[in-house]
């Protein structure tokens, strides 16, 4: 939505009745995310990231705010209908999961860099040690989004942490508040799983992404750098550790 503010009726499937919020801008997140902001397209040269994080104590204010619930009818303007849903994903999920993959990566123009198969996302998503879970948006029957998301844990505060990976809305369902959505009921989850905070990455060149998240009340981790190995590196890198205990 580029335009002026509208009138948005939201529906609630819970205890909520229906209620009228006047001068509501549904925020566009652009590249709706880190996934999508981790590649750059055509190749060019990567940026770097800035880290973002939300504490405990905005995760119990963040759902508040949108009164949204994980599912949900939304009507923008008289005419215009369309009901939207969110729910966690599960094994029979893993075909529209990786078409959501591959969305993402043409949209990034790089859809030969998708290497996963449906074996491998049963295996490492649903299989007895799962790496991470899904949160799918549907607009109708049509799924339209999704978030990938894991735990970590902070020493300091002996909590774990909410870890967005990917954050994707299709490019012809923006501008309809589905990727805030999406990030309201991921800190929902935070909260009610006793998270100490939430965090992701942004390219710093995504302004109107940071400005988002800004606005949302993440703070950038501007005095952290973020490390990397790739696969190749951690084999080089293990191979390195065996071979200097055998020669010790």
């Amino acid at each position: 939505m580029t335009g002026g503010a509208k009138n948005v009726e939201i529906f609630s499937l819970s205890s909520f009745e229906k209620a009228r919020v006047t001068n509501v801008v549904a925020t566009p997140l652009w590249g709706v995310m880190r996934g999508s902001e981790r590649r750059v397209a055509n190749g060019a040269q990567r940026r770097g990231y800035r880290g973002l994080r939300i504490t405990r104590c905005l995760l119990e204010k963040l759902p508040a705010v949108a009164s949204i619930r994980a599912s949900w009818r939304i009507s923008i303007g008289v005419n215009t209908a369309e009901n939207f849903e969110m729910r966690p994903a599960g094994v029979d999920d893993v075909p529209v999961i990786l078409e959501l993959i591959r969305d993402l990566a043409t949209y990034e123009r790089a859809p030969d860099e998708v290497t996963a198969t449906e074996e491998q996302l049963v295996d490492v998503l649903f299989g007895e040690r799962p790496a991470a879970e899904v949160l799918l948006a549907f607009e109708g029957k049509s799924p339209v989004g999704f978030a990938v998301y894991f735990y970590n844990f902070s020493t300091w505060l002996g909590r774990p942490g909410l870890y967005l990976e990917d954050l994707f809305v299709k490019p012809d369902r923006r501008g309809k508040g589905y990727g805030r959505a999406l990030l309201v009921e991921l800190a929902k989850i935070a909260r009610d799983r006793g998270c100490g905070r939430m965090e992701w990455a942004v390219l710093n060149w995504n302004e109107p992404a940071i400005k988002f998240y800004l606005a949302l009340g993440a703070k950038p981790m501007d005095e952290w750098t973020v490390f990397r190995l790739t696969r190749d590196e951690i084999a080089r890198l293990a191979s390195a550790a065996d071979t200097a205990a055998t020669t010790e």
